[in-house]
């Protein structure tokens, strides 16, 4: 890939980077509107049947997945610095144009994010993103 389409992916990027965070920010916060409302001693809900009816569980999860996104835009940001975006980062294979088109973020090629996902499942997404926080740049 010449640094042309490369730039061009970087700008891609940036823009989903900056929406994405404002996703991340508002649902977060909003998460913790719920649990320190005024007046209230809390919002969380106390009993487990309680939680996913009042949404607490759900916006957890939203916060989890808009933090893996967030880490694998940087990551993506990253491959552009060094020269390497749009290859696999398993098989070193270059990676479908269609398929950076659709999810420029994206660090594997179709059949290695296959294996990967069989291999590791999405359970890892929610446990290592719980304390991703996005910085200010």
């Amino acid at each position: 890939m010449n640094m042309q389409e490369m730039e061009k992916y970087r700008d891609k990027l940036l823009e989903q980077r900056t929406s994405h965070i404002k996703e991340y920010r508002l649902t977060r916060n909003s998460m913790v509107d719920d649990v320190q409302t005024p007046g209230e001693l809390s919002n969380v809900p106390s009993h487990n049947a309680d939680a996913d009816s009042e949404g607490f569980i759900p916006s957890a999860a939203m916060v989890s997945v808009q933090g893996e996104i967030l880490r694998e835009i940087d990551d993506a940001l990253g491959r552009i610095d060094q020269g390497i975006y749009g290859q696999c980062v398993d098989c070193s294979a270059e990676i479908s144009r269609s398929r950076l088109d659709a999810l420029p973020h994206t660090p594997r090629c179709v059949e290695c994010e296959k294996q990967h996902e069989t291999v590791v499942g999405d359970t890892d997404a929610i446990e290592e993103t719980t304390q991703y926080s996005p910085d200010e740049s």
